[in-house]
């Protein structure tokens, strides 16, 4: 006999606060690409190669548009597939996260154009990673008359990071002007501020997954057509489940 689980949609009402808490990664992605791109890039670029500065900037943007437009496909279609006792879309969120962290710092600390490419590579692959992760836990979490309202707190969070981190590393150049200091102080507040993926709740089906594992090896032990799992209260995590003959 065989036990499958049923993804249950969440039913849940979430509170605003939840909500918000469950978009905080989005405001770190408008504090950390908006300031990269107006002044970050600009200013590293100009350190690196000066009068050249605009054709460097143009093969960084140009290969990081790469693994921007490829990464969220993979990695999307890879979380929908991850079992793991933190869920499916964490391990990728915090992976990215941390690897994300490491590439601004490589970033701030380039000093040639192979080193500056390859640290922005690495920041668009880990970020766009954690981002295509993300974007699964609204649908996953989120129940379906409330999906309006978290998406509209998406935008207006990613907008708000958006001028919170301008203005903050626009402040960080404006205390030490376009050096190296004023570019690790920038990085340092992108990365300060940048996404955050602790918040988001562990979605049910990482729990269906982990439980069905369960209820199979309990009923691998048993014969016939009945199976332990079915009888289990409504309050239990592995509730509810579809048992299917073999």
């Amino acid at each position: 006999m065989a036990v499958q689980p049923v993804s249950a949609p969440p039913t849940a009402r979430l509170s605003f606060g939840r909500l918000a808490a469950i978009n905080a990664f989005w405001f770190g992605g408008g504090a950390h690409w908006q300031p990269i791109y107006i002044s970050l890039i600009p200013v590293g670029a100009t350190l690196i190669a000066g009068s050249n500065a605009d054709l460097l900037i143009g093969r960084v943007t140009a290969a990081g548009g790469v693994f921007a437009l490829l990464t969220p496909i993979l990695v999307g279609w890879l979380s929908d597939r991850t079992v793991t006792r933190w869920g499916r879309r964490r391990p990728w969120m915090v992976a990215g996260t941390i690897l994300n962290i490491v590439g601004l710092g490589l970033l701030a600390l380039s000093v040639s154009q192979l080193t500056f490419i390859a640290a922005y590579l690495v920041v668009q692959l880990s970020n766009n990673a954690a981002g295509a992760a993300y974007t699964g836990v609204i649908p996953d979490v989120v129940r379906a008359e409330d999906r309006g309202r978290a998406s509209g707190l998406l935008g207006t969070m990613n907008q708000l990071g958006t001028v919170v981190g301008v203005g903050l590393v626009g402040l960080a150049f404006r205390l030490y002007g376009d050096t190296r200091a004023g570019l690790l102080a920038g990085y340092g507040v992108g990365g300060g501020s940048g996404p955050r993926p602790l918040s988001a709740p562990q979605p049910l089906s990482s729990r269906s997954s982990r439980c069905s594992r369960s209820c199979s090896h309990h009923s691998a032990r048993r014969s016939g057509r009945w199976s332990p799992c079915s009888s289990r209260p409504a309050s239990s995590p592995c509730w509810p489940r579809a048992v299917s003959p073999r």
